[in-house]
């Protein structure tokens, strides 16, 4: 079975690899400091990489580690 916290995860990764910033995100209801948190996790794992001069508490600021 797949954690919430997973589920979530995965629909912040969905978001940035399909740079669908504001429809796919809704559905995960996080505050400023759960997303702060989950960015840096992703990051942290080599997911996802902050674009360079960008705000890190955007979702839009990042860009996925590798492409599929």
């Amino acid at each position: 079975m797949i954690t919430p916290k997973t589920q979530t995860a995965i629909a912040v990764l969905k978001c940035i690899y399909a740079r669908d910033y504001g429809t796919c995100i809704k559905q995960c209801t996080l505050t400023e400091g759960q997303m702060q948190v989950l960015l840096t996790q992703l990051t942290n794992a080599g997911l996802i990489i902050l674009k360079e001069k960008e705000h890190p508490l955007e979702i839009q600021s990042y860009i996925p580690a590798k492409r599929a």
